[in-house]
């Protein structure tokens, strides 16, 4: 299937998809205050994933699934102070997003579903002496300001992903069909 056919399927789901992905890791180069340059700058190092996700979901309502396995009172868009989306623009709402005419696949990791994740260099799976390496130059994620001020704790965090089509190995959508 090529995009334009995968969008046509995706623009109609929303549930749990299946998918596997190979993204660039994300990190410092180090060299300085210092930290010794990242010896693997230069290779590709990647995050390969499958797992299963949330997708077609809007954010607000997850935020409020969140509050409310919490104890705590759900939120509106303007009590959240939500925005457009920072760095780009959907596409289609909560699903696709837009940005420099590259599409990415937006969901959310589902709670207590394991995520098979091997970091590779160069497309080889990376040696627990190459792992040590490399978390020293991984930048730590944070928790969202907003989701804090509103209640949501660590553990309860929404961690919505933007997944660049083109890091995409393979999606599997389940429809349940009604006789």
């Amino acid at each position: 299937m090529n995009e334009q056919e995968i969008l046509r399927v995706l623009v109609l789901f929303e549930g749990v998809i299946e998918m596997g992905t190979s993204t660039p890791l994300k990190m410092n180069k180090g060299g300085r205050n210092g930290v010794e340059p990242n010896p693997f700058t230069d290779r590709d190092v990647r995050k390969v994933k499958s797992g299963k996700y949330n997708f077609g979901k809007n954010y607000i309502s997850m935020i409020n699934e969140s509050l409310a396995k919490q104890g705590k009172p759900a939120v509106t868009s303007e009590e959240y102070k939500l925005e457009a989306l920072p760095w780009s623009e959907y596409e289609f709402q909560d699903k696709v997003i837009v940005y420099n005419g590259k599409r990415y696949l937006r969901c959310y990791p589902i709670k207590d579903e394991e995520i098979e994740e091997t970091i590779t260099i160069d497309g080889v799976p990376a040696t627990q002496d190459e792992l040590d390496i490399i978390k020293k130059y991984v930048p730590e994620k944070k928790m969202s300001k907003k989701q804090e001020e509103v209640g949501v704790t660590e553990e309860n965090r929404i961690m919505p992903l933007a997944i660049a089509f083109e890091n995409i190995n393979y999606i599997s959508l389940r429809f349940d069909i009604e006789h």
